[in-house]
């Protein structure tokens, strides 16, 4: 027994898993723990505005990811011991990302006079863009797919997370320096991405950049990209339409419930993003085996979510409180509806993730959020 433990823990997947739990942490869980403090400080109408720029943060970072932390994942997984295609693949990778940050800052531009709370709120408005941006140039892609490297991309994001949620507490203290939250997000990730990039680009021994090959890529990952803005348009799509018609207050509630929801289900991820990898390397070498393990992560993921779900229903009244302050009771009931989802959603992206990209079936899961979004 203690043979096979010390077994799994050297497992690249293990390792995976766990680096994967930590940037996991610092993207979702960390920022969370900065929102008990900002709704009590920034009041219901700021902070609803806040969350309405980090949905704006979430759709560009989106755009400029362009389904590559599947598509270059799986490329990088199978063409690990390859390194001119690994150069090739990074080099039109980070082409088609240049081109893509060309692209959102001048449709946020053009986007800005017709956006609610955009035109009032310019500074807020474009750090949420830069933020965004930064979110989508976000190179765990490589790591994941070379299975090496993740440890170290799971430090810097932990503590570029840990000291945007310091500087907040230090510097923000009225309901009008609610920007300064996005410009400290945006100011540390964008410095560890960067400095993860670079280390990226050594391991693969430079890039040379290759805007045919990006435009390329670009075509090739559409089908990837279809998926993401699908799922867009049931997310963040449904966040610009009903910003339209509530004030910003209800606005909030809606969005801090959801950001719950979702940090409920993204705690299948880590799983979900360290297998994804390993099937790509071996559903051909060991089919019997990998389809066990689809299996058993698809039951897995579904029990536990479901288990998860059940209790944020029965602990919303005493959740809420807590993270959100007295003055956001009307998120109850928002909260205890979403918690329905939660298996659903977490089932989603293993059958996603995990069968359809790495078996080659883009278009069924485009296809699929298509039609539910």
């Amino acid at each position: 027994m203690r043979e096979r433990v010390f077994r799994l823990c050297r497992a690249s997947a293990f390792k995976s898993f766990l680096s994967f739990g930590a940037v996991q942490g610092a993207q979702i869980f960390l920022p969370l723990l900065a929102f008990p403090y900002l709704s009590r400080v920034l009041g219901p109408e700021r902070f609803g505005i806040l969350m309405y720029m980090l949905s704006l943060s979430t759709a560009v970072g989106l755009s400029v990811e362009w389904g590559f932390s599947l598509g270059a994942v799986r490329d990088i997984a199978q063409a690990r011991d390859e390194a001119k295609v690994l150069q090739r693949t990074v080099s039109a990778v980070l082409s088609a990302k240049l081109i893509l940050v060309f692209i959102c800052g001048c449709l946020a531009a053009l986007a800005c006079p017709f956006l609610p709370y955009a035109a009032d709120n310019s500074l807020g408005y474009s750090l949420a863009i830069a933020y965004g941006i930064a979110l989508g140039c976000n190179p765990t892609w490589y790591f994941q797919g070379a299975g090496s490297g993740m440890r170290r991309m799971a430090v810097w994001d932990v503590l570029s997370s840990a000291l945007a949620l310091s500087l907040v507490f230090v510097f923000i203290d009225g309901p009008g320096q609610w920007p300064r939250y996005l410009l400290f997000l945006f100011i540390c990730k964008a410095a560890a991405y960067t400095w993860q990039t670079a280390a990226m680009i050594r391991a693969v021994d430079g890039v040379r950049l290759d805007f045919r090959a990006g435009r390329t890529e670009l075509r090739r990952a559409f089908i990837l990209f279809s998926s993401r803005l699908a799922s867009m348009l049931y997310t963040q799509g449904n966040t610009l339409i009903i910003a339209l018609f509530l004030p910003a207050g209800q606005l909030g509630i809606l969005l801090a419930a959801d950001k719950i929801v979702r940090a409920v289900v993204s705690l299948s991820a880590p799983v979900t993003q360290a297998l994804m990898p390993e099937i790509c390397a071996a559903r051909e070498k060991n089919p019997t085996g990998t389809a066990r393990m689809l299996r058993a992560s698809l039951a897995g993921t579904g029990g536990v979510m479901l288990i998860l779900a059940i209790v944020l229903w029965l602990t919303a009244p005493w959740v809420i409180p807590v993270v959100l302050g007295s003055g956001y009771g009307e998120t109850v009931p928002v909260l205890r509806i979403m918690a329905v989802f939660i298996p659903i959603l977490a089932c989603n992206i293993v059958l996603g993730n995990q069968i359809l990209v790495p078996f080659g079936q883009e278009r069924a899961l485009t296809m699929v959020l298509l039609a539910v979004g």
